[in-house]
């Protein structure tokens, strides 16, 4: 994903007032501000709550459903662990 195409897709989803926020290796090139390599994906984190409205934004960006992932056990008792969370594959549709 080249960095006009994610600026497109955070500024769509913040004008449905959808926050998110980067993850992974698009947020370090945020932070050094250059794109340092070509990403073949986007990691974004958002509120459980906005999942509906993130699937139907991108869908008006051509994105489709690829697939869901189950809930995964947590591995840890840590205290600072949260609980497992489904998470939702998205993929270009084009």
């Amino acid at each position: 994903m080249d960095a006009a195409r994610l600026l497109d897709l955070l500024s769509h989803l913040e004008n449905r007032g959808i926050p998110v926020w980067l993850d992974g290796g698009c947020a370090i090139d945020a932070l050094l501000s250059e794109q340092t390599r070509q990403h073949d994906d986007l990691d974004l984190v958002s509120r459980l709550e906005d999942s509906a409205g993130i699937e139907e934004a991108l869908g008006e960006r051509g994105y489709i459903l690829a697939g869901v992932c189950p809930v995964s056990p947590q591995r840890s008792s840590s205290p600072t662990t949260r609980p497992a969370t489904p998470s939702t594959r998205l993929t270009s549709g084009t």
